[in-house]
């Protein structure tokens, strides 16, 4: 008996050890931040340039990997054949990989979705509005100046709004500065 209890407590001791070790290599660093500027609404005949912005938050889950969730808008404009285009709102869902070019600066490649609700007025009928949800991709350079902040600048193709029965859709794409907060 004192055999299979002096066993067990060898067995006990041999599987915590790795969970210990592993526990070490564990790597979660959570942040917040926010990001503003012009958004490209194109129609397919022109565009028109819109300031925009975001929030989001994230979290490094290895130093290569991070999911990303953005809520934003942009502002309205008017192209040839539409008085008014506009992305309403939009749920960005990402997920960015990024390569550490020194240790305050890494560049990044974001793939994922977004469900946005786009409306465009054509000049002479109704305004037209639909909720659709497409691929996005983009690149962007990160640098931290301070241990907790960090700055950077994007592109982004957040994808095209589409309205089905009229066959007209809003191309999306954005160029931002971002500053974020690491916890």
């Amino acid at each position: 008996m004192k055999y299979l209890r002096d066993a067990s407590m060898l067995a006990l001791v041999l599987l915590l050890i790795p969970v210990s070790a592993a526990a070490e290599d564990l790597y979660f660093d959570p942040y917040v931040g926010a990001g503003f500027g012009q958004f490209q609404l194109a129609t397919g005949s022109s565009s028109a340039s819109t300031p925009g912005g975001f929030v989001l938050l994230g979290a490094e889950i290895n130093p290569y990997v991070c999911p990303e969730i953005r809520f934003g808008k942009a502002g309205k404009g008017s192209t040839n054949g539409y008085s008014r285009v506009a992305l309403d709102w939009f749920a960005s869902y990402l997920l960015r990989l990024q390569a550490p070019v020194n240790e305050d600066a890494s560049l990044y490649g974001l793939a994922g979705g977004t469900t946005m609700r786009t409306s465009l007025t054509p000049t002479a009928g109704s305004k037209l509005s639909d909720t659709s949800t497409t691929f996005t991709f983009g690149v962007g350079i990160d640098y931290k100046p301070w241990r907790h902040v960090s700055v950077g600048a994007e592109w982004v193709r957040y994808g095209r709004g589409y309205k089905s029965s009229s066959n007209r859709g809003l191309n999306v794409t954005g160029i931002t500065g971002l500053v974020k907060y690491s916890f």
